[in-house]
């Protein structure tokens, strides 16, 4: 089958579509579920659609279908009847049954456009997570579209939602320290510690890459380190919080690469004691900061550790044993 060769092993307007993309809008599944590296959909679709396409002999043809490509990718096409119609009608009028098979489907973008164009989508996951997803976009829907949708499926997931959240929020709110009615904090940054190799200092060194919390154009956050006894405490300083100290910057840590820096005698950790160190077990891991969520306005702040944020942990840790 030489001659069957599909739009896309000879053509595809990247370009167009990547300037189309960017102009429309990201069209992006990101409100059902968490999922790695969420791409635009409009490409899927594109993708799918000139996947499934023949290459013809007709310049002119593929002219067409290459400016339908453009068209499929923009995010106003995912409920373009029109657009879509038309890219069906394309398809059956080369294929009378079309079947597409994602072995990998992850969140599930390429068996749901590839449904969006009429085909038959199946779509196999190793992660339970994934087979969640996919179920809750191509399955449910059409399996429970009925008038009283909104009455029923759709009642009965916000009934036993809520029930979960509640069960989940009793048994873990203990483990969340409530610093007033309208914040808790639902993060905390942790890192790794190694010990000193100089014998005369011995301190505890957090292994951070940057003091960096948060670095924006108009928001500059970082930690503050102090050294206390054998102990490296935090404060925050940058927008909001005490200046910042003069000569300060936040842009190293204490490991480059696995080349550790003491912040005390200066005393150089090489790459390779380092990752021996590791493998033997050496290494601890301390919390060094906290974030605080605001109910109403989700606005975070960072909070150094405390005493009672050590004596909330403990309790997460005896409890996990």
């Amino acid at each position: 089958m030489d001659d069957d060769r599909r739009l896309i092993e000879e053509t595809f307007p990247i370009k167009e579509v990547a300037e189309a993309v960017k102009k429309d809008g990201k069209e992006v599944i990101r409100n059902l579920h968490k999922w790695w590296a969420r791409r635009p959909t409009g490409i899927t679709r594109a993708v799918c659609y000139a996947t499934l396409i023949p290459f013809s002999k007709n310049s002119k043809y593929n002219t067409e279908q290459e400016k339908l490509v453009v068209e499929l990718s923009k995010s106003s096409s995912s409920d373009n009847q029109i657009i879509l119609r038309k890219a069906k009608k394309e398809l059956k009028k080369n294929n009378s049954s079309l079947k597409t098979l994602d072995p990998f489907s992850g969140g599930g973008a390429h068996p749901l456009e590839s449904l969006r164009l009429g085909c038959d989508s199946f779509g196999i996951d190793y992660n339970p997570i994934s087979v969640i997803i996919l179920k809750s976009m191509m399955s449910y829907p059409q399996k429970y579209k009925t008038k009283d949708f909104d009455k029923g499926l759709i009642k009965d997931f916000q009934k036993y939602s809520h029930s979960i959240f509640q069960n989940a929020k009793n048994k873990l709110e203990k483990f969340y320290s409530i610093d007033s009615e309208s914040q808790h904090s639902n993060v905390y940054i942790w890192c790794n510690t190694l010990e000193c190799q100089n014998p005369s200092c011995g301190i505890e060194i957090p292994l951070i890459k940057t003091k960096w919390l948060l670095k924006t154009k108009n928001n500059k956050i970082a930690l503050y380190p102090k050294i206390v006894g054998k102990e490296i405490e935090f404060s925050i300083v940058g927008n909001n919080y005490n200046d910042f100290p003069k000569d300060f910057d936040p842009k190293n840590g204490t490991i480059d690469k696995a080349i550790i820096t003491c912040p005390k005698c200066g005393n150089v950790i090489r790459g390779n004691e380092t990752r021996q160190m590791f493998l033997d077990g050496k290494t601890k891991q301390k919390p060094i900061v906290k974030i605080l969520e605001n109910k109403n306005t989700k606005k975070k702040t960072y909070v150094p550790i405390s005493a009672n944020d050590i004596k909330i942990l403990d309790v997460v840790s005896n409890t996990l044993k």
